[in-house]
């Protein structure tokens, strides 16, 4: 158990309308962390670097939930079922697609 909050949250690419749902303890930074990779070119997401470069830079950065108390397997069963509701595992609505998931991106879900 932890008594430090962990965020559930959401980026949205407005004129798709397609979500990365992700989790972090460090919200701030996280938001700054995906907005700095897109506008150096280099996030790990190649469909949501794809939608920023040819789409539109509209991004919204959403928390949805707010975990204070819990274990890590609160966390991941929270963020899964984001990723199911808003079915960001498909890429016509987001940008958790497992298939052709990164490396760095598996990555940051660890060390977030």
């Amino acid at each position: 158990m932890t008594k430090e909050a962990v965020y559930i949250y959401s980026v949205t690419h407005i004129p798709t309308k397609r979500k990365y749902i992700g989790r972090t303890r460090h919200r701030e930074l996280r938001e700054r962390q995906h907005m700095t990779a897109l506008m150096s070119n280099r996030h790990p997401n190649e469909l949501m670097q794809n939608d920023y470069n040819h789409n539109g830079h509209e991004f919204q950065y959403e928390i949805l939930e707010t975990i204070r108390d819990g274990n890590l397997n609160d966390y991941h069963g929270r963020e899964k079922f984001y990723m199911e509701l808003f079915r960001t595992y498909d890429k016509r609505y987001g940008y958790n697609y497992k298939d052709g998931m990164t490396e760095d991106i598996r990555r940051q879900y660890k060390a977030s």
